[in-house]
């Protein structure tokens, strides 16, 4: 089991490749499957549980592109949109070593 995982997810196979956008997109590499899930809540109206949905999103084109902006017109694609909001998520860029 990889050093960075936590007991009780799942293993993820290396066949598949995410890669963070800067300011933009999830590239998703390796034809993964991604799936609905809604965010159920409990009795006092808190984020409880995740619920499967029924629908399965294509993603034989490669790489495919995920909104991260939430804006985007065709979720969970990425329609560009993140480009005229101005979409800025924080996450500081880390630079290899040998590029500082």
């Amino acid at each position: 089991m990889p050093q960075n995982h936590e007991e009780g997810a799942p293993v993820l196979s290396t066949e598949y490749h995410v890669d963070i956008n800067a300011q933009g997109p999830y590239l998703v590499y390796g034809k993964m499957p991604v799936k609905l899930q809604v965010i159920t809540p409990n009795h006092e109206g808190n984020s409880w549980t995740f619920r499967v949905g029924k629908k399965d999103y294509r993603t034989d084109q490669q790489p495919v592109a995920l909104c991260r902006c939430g804006a985007s017109k065709n979720k969970p694609y990425c329609d560009r949109t993140h480009a005229s909001m101005r979409f800025r998520d924080g996450i500081p860029i880390e630079l290899p070593d040998e590029e500082i």
